[in-house]
């Protein structure tokens, strides 16, 4: 508060353009480099006056009146709403509502608090850390900024199991050192009473994560039953499976991340034994047999022999060689040796 109040009370723009370069300054470094400012223009304009001095010995009455002139154009600057064309105690925004921290007698764009945050904060999340702690009842848990890097990111491994007889999908972490719920997940499955506990989460910037406390929850994993410590925390955060567990409950590790890769050579094996799958010739069903039901009453009706067109008669006699020596149609003489031909030309042309 008090470090507003002197630089919203400071009129050489050079110190307010020197201070909004800082980020996260205090009281006593904001008066540090405000008292520097003030020296280094002092000696200067010493040394400035000094040359004048030299110049115009014999004419001091005009040594003054330059100097007069010189205050007078110096530069107006208003800290309340960074105009240059009047002082701060007649700005006409001495009563208004700051928009960025809500304090009277300035707008949000001479705020000294917005200027030190520009920049936009990350999204932060939770993840554990294999780390020491500096202290034996603090454990760490770190945040990091999550920022996306275009890379698919990799699905979580979870396990399911019972806690206190209710199913229970848990997200395994080997980093994490204890295990973690939350207050609202935990209160679905239990009622017990949680108990108080000394440790302390550690977060990666050093801030303490105080959890309510810790139970002491049933456990049941295949046939394994163990009585083991759950800590809850009021923050909404995924349930996480720590080392703890993990050296009281042999997990079948097989299941929960099994990774298995085809090797070429599998892969040549399968294609030789089912080659006749994956060649290019005609497949024929076996063990199955198809029969048309037709009316006995429907007499067959005759259609006449179409024309081939003499620039199609050798693709159709090709077509017509290739489906007999697959098996697919069959010559026979009808009435004087006629024969059907239904084939289609845009197969042919293909």
């Amino acid at each position: 508060m008090l470090r507003d109040v002197f630089v919203s009370g400071l009129r050489d723009k050079a110190i307010l353009d020197r201070l909004f370069e800082e980020d996260n300054i205090d009281l006593e470094k904001t008066l540090q480099i405000a008292l520097a400012m003030e020296k280094a223009c002092k000696g200067a304009n010493d040394i400035m006056g000094q040359g004048i001095k030299a110049v115009y010995a014999g004419k001091k009455q005009m040594n003054k009146k330059s100097n007069f002139v010189s205050k007078q154009k110096k530069p107006l600057f208003c800290s309340r709403c960074t105009g240059t064309d009047h002082v701060k105690e007649k700005c006409r925004f001495i009563s208004s509502k700051c928009n960025f921290c809500s304090k009277v007698g300035h707008i949000q764009r001479a705020c000294f608090a917005a200027q030190k945050s520009k920049t936009k904060p990350v999204k932060q999340k939770q993840v554990s850390f294999n780390g020491k702690a500096e202290n034996k009842n603090e454990i760490p848990v770190f945040e990091l900024n999550s920022i996306d890097s275009g890379l698919h990111e990799q699905p979580p491994i979870m396990i399911n199991l019972k806690i206190e007889n209710k199913n229970c999908t848990m997200e395994l972490d080997t980093g994490g050192a204890v295990n973690v719920m939350s207050i609202n997940n935990f209160r679905k499955i239990s009622k017990k009473q949680i108990q108080p506990t000394s440790v302390v989460f550690k977060t990666y910037k050093g801030d303490s994560l105080i959890p309510m406390g810790y139970v002491t929850v049933k456990v049941e994993y295949r046939n394994q039953i163990s009585n083991l410590n759950l800590y809850i925390v009021k923050e909404n955060l995924d349930t996480i499976l720590g080392r703890e567990w993990l050296y009281k409950i042999n997990f079948d590790w097989q299941p929960i991340k099994a990774v298995r890769a085809t090797s070429k050579r599998n892969l040549s094996q399968l294609l030789e034994e089912y080659k006749n799958i994956f060649d290019d010739e005609l497949g024929e069903i076996n063990n199955y047999q198809v029969k048309l039901e037709l009316k006995p009453e429907v007499k067959p009706i005759f259609c006449r022999v179409r024309t081939v067109p003499f620039a199609l008669k050798g693709r159709v006699e090709n077509e017509i060689d290739r489906l007999e020596k697959e098996g697919l149609s069959k010559r026979l003489n009808i009435r004087n040796g006629q024969r059907q031909l239904y084939l289609s030309l845009s197969q042919m042309a293909a």
